[in-house]
Formats: C-alpha cells, sequence, structure tokens
C-alpha cells in the first residue's frame, strides 16, 4: 500500500499536466472570438458532455469529469466576456 505522501506527489504530478492544459486549452478558446460572434455554443458544449459520457466507465467518473467541465465552460464564457467588454471599452486584453 502506497503511504500518503507517494500518493500527493503523483496527484501533485497529474495537476500540473491539468494545469497545463487547461492553460492551453483557455488560449484557443480566446482564439475563438476572432472566428466566431457568439459567447456561448450549447451544441459544442453537448457534443462534449456526449464525449465524456462515452468515455466515462463509471457514474461517478461522469459526475466528476462532467463537473469539472461546466466549470471549465462557464468560466471561459468569463472570460470571453470579459475580453469583448474590454475591447469594446477600447481598453486592451488581458
Amino acid at each position: 500500500m502506497k503511504d500518503i505522501e507517494a500518493i500527493r506527489k503523483e496527484i501533485d504530478k497529474i495537476d500540473n499536466r491539468i494545469f497545463d492544459l487547461l492553460k492551453d486549452r483557455l488560449k484557443l478558446v480566446i482564439d475563438t472570438l476572432n472566428v466566431k460572434e457568439t459567447v456561448e455554443d450549447l451544441t459544442r458544449e453537448d457534443e462534449i458532455f456526449r464525449t465524456i459520457s462515452s468515455i466515462c466507465d463509471t457514474e461517478f467518473e461522469d459526475r466528476y469529469i462532467g463537473n469539472i467541465y461546466l466549470t471549465v465552460f462557464k468560466e471561459g464564457k468569463k472570460i470571453k466576456e470579459i475580453i469583448q467588454s474590454r475591447e469594446q471599452d477600447g481598453k486592451e486584453e488581458i
């Protein structure tokens, strides 16, 4: 059995990979502002939720990852709205 410190070190390594991937994802989300007019794309979100459900092996995984993506979508929309507002006001981006 692993001790708690060994488990936490593994979690930290995974978290660091997730942090980098989320930063990369946000950059791409911001790039979509140059391609489309609307902040929200419910069809795309539904597609991602279907993908999540199809790759998850258990109800707990589906719930866990699905809830994380709800937050990812919500925060991405907020940031896009902030950027759009700043651009309309003639202010620089983040």
